[in-house]
């Protein structure tokens, strides 16, 4: 069994759904404002959200490498997902078997900002899935 397929199975059995939210940093959104150059009452740049399966962990600075304070959450995420640093990872309060629509519309538990990707690969170089680095978002996402 190869490395993906494996990482495929985790997720499987011990991953959950989260609303993976990607920006179009430059294109702006209905909320941005021009003069402070943020947005106000909802994010600046325009973003589309999807749900995703992916697993997730704590970590230290000392077993991260990546200069994170302890407690910092690690999620797993699939290669076809293709994170990128400052999009957001949206835990919800739903349940397990809900529907991607009920997940898109389910009330925001924690919202976690991408700081830091570490692309992990398998024996052929090629890139079997990424292991993000998030921090809590408290602004506007």
């Amino acid at each position: 069994m190869d490395i993906k397929t494996q990482f495929d199975t985790i997720l499987k059995q011990y991953g959950h759904r989260v609303i993976y939210r990607r920006y179009s940093t430059g294109v702006k959104s209905s909320h941005y404002d021009p003069i402070t150059r943020e947005g106000v009452g909802g994010a600046r740049w325009a973003h589309q959200d999807k749900v995703i399966l992916t697993r997730d962990s704590q970590t230290s600075s000392s077993s991260s490498g990546h200069g994170q304070y302890d407690g910092t959450m690690v999620y797993y995420i699939k290669v076809e997902d293709s994170p990128k640093v400052n999009d957001c990872i949206i835990e919800v309060n739903s349940v397990q078997d809900a529907g991607d629509l009920e997940i898109l519309n389910a009330s925001h538990k924690h919202i976690l900002m991408i700081k830091d990707i570490d692309p992990k690969r398998g024996a052929d170089g090629r890139i079997v899935f990424y292991q993000c680095y998030v921090k809590p978002e408290y602004g506007h996402y």
